[in-house]
C-alpha cells in the first residue's frame, strides 16, 4: 500500500480505531461501483445488528464516491505498486531526474489501461 494513503475517507464522528468500523470501510469501497449505496445499506444494518451503533452511524454517513475517485480507490487497492512506482518516478523527476520522464509516461498509460478495463468491468461508459 502506498505510504500515507488510504483507500477510503474516514468519518470524523467515529474513533479511526474502531475495527467493526474499519471492516465495513474497507468492503464498502471494495463493492463495485453501481452497488455502493445497497451494500452502504447492508453493511450499517449488519453493525446495527451486531450492537456496533456508533460504527454504523458514522457508516451511514459516508457519501458515495465519485466515479473518478472509485476508480483511483480501485487502482490504489488492485495495483499499488504501480502507483508507487508511478509516484517515485514523478518524485525523481521533481528533482531534476529527468531520465524518470519515460517511466512516468509508460506507468501513466498502463494505469490508464487498467483505469478503462475497472471502467468497463464496473458497467460505466468508457
Amino acid at each position: 500500500m502506498i505510504e500515507g494513503w488510504s483507500c477510503y475517507p474516514r468519518p470524523v464522528t467515529a474513533a479511526p480505531s474502531d475495527p467493526a468500523l474499519e471492516r465495513a470501510l474497507d468492503a464498502l469501497f471494495a463493492a463495485p461501483f453501481p452497488d455502493f449505496v445497497a451494500e452502504r445499506k447492508r453493511l450499517v444494518a449488519e453493525l446495527r445488528g451486531g450492537g456496533q451503533r456508533a460504527a454504523a452511524a458514522a457508516l451511514g454517513k459516508v457519501n458515495r464516491p465519485t466515479l473518478a475517485s472509485w476508480t483511483i480507490n480501485q487502482l490504489v487497492r488492485r495495483d499499488p505498486a504501480e502507483l508507487d512506482a508511478l509516484f517515485s518516478a514523478a518524485h525523481r523527476i521533481r528533482l531534476g531526474d529527468f531520465s524518470a520522464t519515460a517511466d512516468h509516461r509508460a506507468l501513466l498509460a498502463r494505469l490508464h489501461v487498467h483505469a478503462l478495463a475497472l471502467l468497463r468491468e464496473a458497467g460505466q461508459p468508457t
